[in-house]
């Protein structure tokens, strides 16, 4: 592999480790011990199946069922007899394993094994049988599919291969239009006409709209007509989704920082027969609750109305908006929305349509549910197809230091997204304090140290068990890293062991204080000009530039409502000085000249200049990179170190390699990279003209 080029782990190194981890060596939802003492035996072709169904998994032929290494005698013969299988149509629909990268001979405790790693069949594809028999896999286990098993399996498959088809298409029989809640289409109605700037509908009456909508369609071929299943969910009375669908359970619980009231949660919502609770009203009712702690700022739209743009406002009303849009309803239904001081969870019962690394990639969408994402895209509250994960995904990085996770659980079926809160009132802090510390200091800090740095930014002090309470690690791991933290200087306590209160040291507080004075910051787009230190009067009113940004997009230097008018009061980049009703920024001596504005040569190489240091393995990757519309941040927070190591790249560079905005990698890579101990900065002050960036070697 040549220096540079991205590291990618074999299938026999996967084996090895995993091997070495003793606690993990043990047979599960995703790991499966075969015996080879009488050749190739007969049940891997089952587990083959049940990984293809399920979400695949690593079949390790050559070791006992309780994990002790017997070893496979004649290894490549063994994989010949493999591959001849999976090829032989009458006896597997499908070769799961056509690449050489899914098998390997691997040496265990001196003795040889066949791994066969087994890839999640797409749902296209599904089931994969073999005998013309499918598996599940449950825990340990293969089960033969059930009639339930394949019917859900083949309703996936019906999804991606058939655009008309939608699982909340169907008639519910039985319903009529008396079954819809007028009060709940009265409100949808509003909020239609709220949103689109001409409602095409206006004119007709309540059932004409439901079945323009698709809430309500008449089946000429099947003589039947009735509700659809959207209808009834979005629409539906307390009585009729009791009637018809008396298992579906929609539940938001609030979760406040006093783990001592009984009931344990202090705000509840849920359907009863007491009200409508259809899914147009849930998310009606628990979205501002989620919103309740999340400041909104003051913008206006066109209409003069103010416009939620918060981005993490915006991840919420996504996250939410999943849950209702790509949960299961056929048969038992849960939709579970939990609100908790460490963060949110939003839960939902359905398996993923795609793989995991498939939907935090973006870009591609298969919804189960299409009528009912079409009824709450119509209200704005979902854009089009595929753009879904990445407002989720973006908009809480924008403002929170740990990215959304998603997770899957097995029988029942469960997706779970979870969006911590770690950093959502102290990210800028964060950096800051991350930035004020010594060589030594950053490079011994993870995200687990930083994300209890956070706690403590937020909270000003913190005790053991309110960390914890925020953060769900183990009492003996939170102390691991507060002793950590206390050593390297970073934190202080006052008190005796658990009931200690720790909190910032004060040297480094002092020094965030300092640092946020004045802190209005102007966006020139993610390119600021820097003015040293030196400050713009105004009629008495400065703005200190030091970590402040002069904004040269929007022709106009806000200052807390003060503003440098340009008609008249001109940034000349030709070699002028800035005129302010005669007052210059120039700190008294000296004028901007020539737009030059402390641009190093080096930062007018152009792409391919920039490209050719590189050998072709690492210039590939950044042209494959540059090129794609959205990122994953693993590979960006590894492709990066890669970028600079061995030299020092400029924010200017680095965007041009990238083709992205400097502010953008700044923000949402280079400081967590610099925290995390994976990039060194050339200069202490980040606004330093000569600022670059070099990796640390591990």
């Amino acid at each position: 592999m040549k220096d540079g080029a991205a590291k990618t782990i074999s299938l026999a190194e996967k084996v090895q480790e995993l091997y070495s981890r003793k606690e993990e060596w043990k047979e599960g939802w995703e790991l499966e011990f075969k015996s080879a003492k009488g050749g190739l035996p007969k049940d891997l072709w089952e587990s083959y199946s049940a990984f293809a169904n399920t979400d695949g998994g690593l079949i390790i032929l050559g070791v006992a069922d309780d994990g002790v290494i017997e070893g496979v005698k004649k290894p490549q013969q063994r994989i010949k007899e493999f591959i001849d299988t999976a090829n032989n149509p009458s006896k597997c629909n499908l070769n799961m394993c056509c690449s050489d990268e899914l098998i390997a001979v691997v040496p265990l405790a001196d003795k040889e094994v066949v791994a066969f790693q087994i890839p999640r069949a797409d749902c296209s594809d599904r089931p994969i049988t073999v005998n013309n028999i499918g598996y599940i896999r449950y825990g340990e286990s293969d089960k033969r599919c059930t009639v339930r098993d394949l019917d859900k399996l083949n309703s996936e498959r019906l999804i991606v291969i058939r655009d008309d088809y939608s699982e909340d298409d169907a008639i519910v029989d039985g319903t009529t239009i008396d079954d819809v809640d007028r009060e709940t289409l009265r409100l949808y109605r509003n909020e239609l006409r709220n949103y689109q700037s001409f409602d095409p509908w206006a004119s007709q009456n309540d059932d004409e709209f439901l079945r323009t909508i698709n809430a309500y369609r008449e089946d000429i071929k099947e003589r039947k007509s009735g509700l659809t299943l959207a209808g009834l969910l979005m629409f539906g009375t307390a009585q009729s989704l009791d009637r018809w669908k008396p298992s579906l359970q929609l539940d938001y619980q609030e979760y406040g920082d006093n783990p001592t009231i009984a009931t344990g949660w202090i705000d509840r919502v849920t359907n009863d027969i007491t009200w409508s609770c259809n899914l147009y009203r849930f998310y009606s009712v628990v979205f501002p609750k989620l919103k309740i702690g999340i400041k909104m700022p003051f913008v206006l739209n066109s209409d003069m109305r103010r416009e939620d743009k918060r981005p993490a406002h915006l991840a919420i009303k996504e996250a939410l908006a999943n849950s209702l849009i790509h949960a299961a309803y056929r048969g038992e239904c849960s939709i579970k929305i939990t609100k908790q001081p460490s963060g949110l969870i939003f839960e939902n019962t359905g398996s993923l349509l795609l793989r995991k690394e498939q939907i935090l990639k973006g870009g591609l969408s298969r919804c189960r549910n299409k009528r009912i994402q079409n009824l709450f895209r119509l209200i704005g509250v979902v854009d089009k197809a595929g753009t879904g994960v990445g407002k989720i995904m973006n908009g809480w990085l924008e403002e929170c230091i740990c990215p959304p996770t998603i997770t899957t659980e097995r029988n029942p079926d469960i997706v779970r997204w979870i969006l911590p809160y770690f950093g959502l009132t102290s990210k800028d802090k964060v950096y800051q304090l991350i930035d004020s510390l010594a060589e030594f200091q950053r490079k011994n800090l993870n995200i687990d140290d930083i994300i209890i740095l956070s706690i403590l930014l937020d909270k000003s002090s913190s005790t053991h068990s309110e960390i914890k309470q925020l953060y769900p690690r183990h009492p003996a791991d939170i102390s691991k890293i507060l002793s950590k933290l206390k050593k390297l200087g970073i934190i202080m306590s006052n008190g005796n062991k658990r009931a200690s209160v720790y909190f910032i040291a004060r040297e480094y507080l002092s020094k965030i204080n300092k640092n946020s004075l004045g802190g209005n910051s102007l966006d020139n787009g993610g390119n600021s000009l820097d003015n040293g230190g030196n400050s713009l009067d105004n009629g008495g009113n400065s703005l200190d530039n030091g970590g402040n940004s002069l904004d040269n997009g929007g022709n106009s230097l806000d200052n807390g409502g003060n503003s440098l008018d340009n008609g008249g009061n001109s940034l000349d980049n030709g070699g002028n000085s800035l005129d302010n009703g005669g007052n210059s920024l120039n700190n008294g001596r000296s004028s901007l000249e020539n737009g030059r504005n402390s641009l190093e040569k080096s930062q007018l190489q152009t792409r391919d200049e920039l490209l050719a240091v590189f050998d072709n393995d690492l210039k590939i990757l950044i042209e494959e990179t540059s090129a794609k519309s959205r990122w994953e941040l693993e590979s960006i927070l590894q492709l990066i170190p890669q970028i600079c190591r061995g030299r020092y790249f400029t924010l200017h560079q680095l965007s041009v390699l990238l083709n992205r905005n400097k502010e953008y990698i700044r923000n949402r890579y280079i400081q967590y990279l610099v925290a995390l101990g994976k990039l060194q900065k050339r200069c202490k002050e980040d606004n330093d003209p000569k600022q670059a960036y070099t990796a640390i070697d591990d």
